[in-house]
């Protein structure tokens, strides 16, 4: 077996689809390679799936937030498919090329990221490196959103968003699910791990 050979098959996309329904999977979710391989346990890939699903559409955190953890967290972690599908996402959120291109530095640009995008990027760092943030670290998080409604469930999603893009790009990588056959790798300039 290749190093980039998935480690299990498929479930081909019609039975995706229709296991996804059995399992309140979305269609768009249950066709993606990462879910046609999960399915294989279909309890495992909806509970996936539910915890994706409120941290992408029922959240409290603003979303070019989000996808800064998530497309930091798929870099470092060298999460092809990950970085791929979340670059795109993340231009739709109107996060801007020279953020995203940043974004793989091992310092980012610091002039071009907000004291809160800083504080992200360093936590996400933060939990790879210690495999936990520091008291001040989360502290520090909690506090950037003071004076402002839902502090406490915008600072868990920024936990939540961090820890389960990690369980992702780690099990992605693990399994070696690659891309969609449509997507094209490293987007924008070829720049590769």
């Amino acid at each position: 077996m290749k190093d980039t050979e998935p480690i299990l098959n498929m479930i081909d996309k019609s039975s995706a689809i229709e296991l996804g329904k059995e399992n309140g999977i979305l269609e768009p979710i249950a066709e993606l390679n990462i879910f046609r391989t999960l399915l294989k346990h279909p309890k495992l890939a909806s509970a996936i799936s539910n915890l994706l699903g409120v941290l992408l559409f029922q959240n409290k955190l603003e979303p070019k937030l989000r996808e800064l953890i998530i497309l930091r967290t798929g870099w470092i972690y060298k999460c092809n498919y990950e970085w791929t599908h979340h670059y795109d996402i993340a231009k739709a959120f109107k996060v801007s090329e020279d953020k995203i291109l940043s974004i793989r530095k091992e310092q980012p640009d610091s002039d071009i990221f907000d004291d809160l995008e800083l504080l992200i990027i360093k936590a996400v760092d933060e939990l790879k490196q210690n495999e936990k943030l520091s008291k001040d670290t989360a502290c520090n998080l909690l506090a950037s959103f003071d004076g402002v409604e839902d502090k406490e469930q915008k600072f868990l999603e920024i936990m939540g968003t961090m820890t389960t893009w990690k369980l992702i790009s780690q099990l992605l990588n693990s399994l070696n699910i690659q891309l969609e056959d449509h997507l094209k790798d490293w987007p924008p300039d070829g720049k590769s791990l």
